[in-house]
């Protein structure tokens, strides 16, 4: 994730930010669900775009066209998913093709249509999603609105922390990295400890291999940047990343050495059935069970 760059006084007091792409579209009532639109193609059925979402298009000429993109899109502009897994697979791909101007404008779409249907625990993680898009988005914004897309990012992580009564470990997760980058003069060094390191702390609640690995890689930063080497050096170690971390954000164990892939952040073995089953994993591509 580009690091949000240290910005003139003067933009404190100024907001602002680019401004929103896509078509208009209203918001559901209470209750109500969006209709189901498909076309028919010889014998196949395949579902559309969500009426109001048809500027998403993956045929756009103005996008590369990603089918992960273009797939959970169109699944989620129906309003029904529940599944924070497919909302942050979107956001990793957003990331991955530079589409964030995108992916803000798609966000901004779903919570207006179907926020007021959402669940609090689905909403907060849609808003921690969005929030992270901006985050990321953020130094592209003109330096005199710089600092107005910044704060109103805050609030928008703000809402979703006091929804989920800052119990979802998405919502910290993106808050504590979110944190960890922004400028000095936004105080939220302190925050960005707090969240990084409880969830540091409760590594059961990692709700995904490898989402976690940015945790430990945004805790080395921050005690490299306070002198504390010992602690910067463990961190960064048990990210995965080595002496070369990317300047990308990523979502999984997937890790290039000098002696290939893996697909974890070192060889682990892991207890699945005491005594009887075992898991090997972070050689290559390969996950090996056996059975003693």
């Amino acid at each position: 994730m580009p690091v949000i760059a240290i910005m003139a006084l003067l933009a404190i007091f100024l907001t602002g930010g680019p401004a929103e792409e896509g078509a208009q579209v209203a918001s559901l009532g209470a209750n109500e669900k969006a209709k189901q639109r498909v076309v028919k193609v010889g014998l196949t059925t395949s579902l559309l775009l969500a009426a109001g979402f048809e500027q998403f298009t993956g045929q756009d000429v103005d996008r590369s066209f990603h089918a992960d993109i273009d797939f959970l899109e169109t699944v989620l502009s129906y309003g029904l998913n529940a599944d924070p897994r497919n909302v942050f697979l979107l956001v990793n791909a957003y990331l991955n093709t530079s589409q964030q101007v995108q992916g803000i404008a798609y966000f901004e779409q779903l919570l207006k249509r179907h926020g007021v249907n959402m669940p609090a625990q689905v909403r907060a993680t849609h808003l921690s999603a969005y929030a992270i898009l901006r985050a990321t988005y953020a130094d592209n914004v003109p330096l005199l609105s710089r600092i107005g897309w910044v704060t109103d990012t805050f609030a928008i992580l703000d809402e979703a922390k006091d929804i989920s009564k800052g119990e979802d470990v998405l919502v910290r997760w993106s808050a504590g990295i979110i944190y960890a980058q922004v400028p000095f003069f936004f105080f939220k060094r302190d925050a960005a400890y707090a969240e990084l390191s409880w969830l540091a702390e409760h590594p059961e609640t990692e709700p995904v291999m490898g989402l976690y690995r940015e945790v430990y890689r945004h805790l080395a930063m921050l005690y490299e940047a306070d002198g504390d080497e010992a602690r910067a050096a463990e961190f960064m170690k048990k990210s995965g990343y080595g002496r070369n971390p990317p300047k990308a954000m990523f979502m999984s164990w997937f890790t290039p050495e000098n002696t290939g892939a893996s697909m974890a952040a070192r060889p682990t073995l892991e207890e699945i059935v005491p005594g009887r089953v075992f898991a090997l994993y972070g050689y290559g591509f390969s996950d090996v069970y056996f059975v003693t």
